[in-house]
């Protein structure tokens, strides 16, 4: 931006293609000093609409960012315990799991209803978990094979020792009425596994050529194999086998 002392350091000529440059109307015939106080005119009034103009962007982003800071405020406050799972879901259920042949593990909740409509939450109740082996029967009520786990009033869950392996199992919880057990929840039904290696012996068992070489690689029989023939291949392996019994890793 020029100043009037710069201005009126120019020629006449050099002022009118200042004008047409900013596009300032003047006639045809106009003094310097017209022409200089034009443009002067024109370069005050850009001054004053740019900082009209600022002024208002700035207005507007204070406005912005002022809607932004009440947005957040109006969002839920996050607690360091609003990330964990509620205690319970108000739902009837009995949930009977499998860790090992030997074990199971069991978990449950109450509605409010039902717990109203038992008196459960009367801790002078005593509540138990019956574990039917349903294997032969197949069915709670006609089977008589069963466990009764009397539980504490507090808890939720539990560790179940099974009998066998190898069973189906199904389970319950209540609690006793003049003797007779009054069932609150049931459970899914699950079928324990076996503490043995299967007998089975089809041919999708077999491991085939590709496999074989792979285990044989990987113990180096068959470098064995091939230095000394199939006879102390079979040593070998029977001995590792017999080695294995001995110290229980079989």
């Amino acid at each position: 931006m020029l100043n009037e002392k710069e201005l009126k350091s120019k020629t006449l000529s050099e002022l009118k293609k200042i004008a047409d440059k900013s596009k300032i109307k003047y006639p045809d015939k106009i003094k310097k000093d017209d022409l200089v106080e034009l443009i002067l005119k024109s370069e005050k009034e850009i001054i004053k609409s740019n900082s009209i103009k600022k002024s208002n962007e700035t207005k507007k982003n204070k406005e912005k960012t002022s809607k932004t800071i009440k947005s957040i405020q109006k969002k839920p406050v996050i607690t360091e315990n609003s990330d964990k799972l509620p205690d319970n879901y108000g739902k009837d259920k009995l949930i009977l799991l499998i860790v090992n042949p030997y074990k199971g593990y069991a978990y449950w909740e109450f509605s409010d209803s039902t717990k109203n409509e038992h008196g459960l939450q009367n801790n002078n109740i005593d509540k138990y978990l019956r574990l039917y082996d349903i294997t032969e029967k197949g069915g709670i009520d006609k089977t008589t094979v069963f466990q009764d786990i009397k539980l504490n009033n507090d808890c939720s869950s539990w560790y179940i020792d099974f009998d066998k392996p190898n069973r189906k199992y199904i389970a319950q919880i209540g609690y006793m009425k003049s003797g007779k057990f009054i069932s609150v929840i049931s459970s899914n039904s699950v079928v324990v596994p076996r503490d043995e290696i299967s007998n089975e012996i089809d041919e999708k068992w077999i491991i085939n050529n590709e496999k074989y070489k792979l285990i044989l690689e990987a113990s180096g029989a068959n470098v064995l194999f091939t230095h000394d023939g199939s006879q102390e291949l079979m040593k070998f392996l029977a001995g590792n086998i017999e080695e294995s019994i001995s110290s229980g890793k079989l």
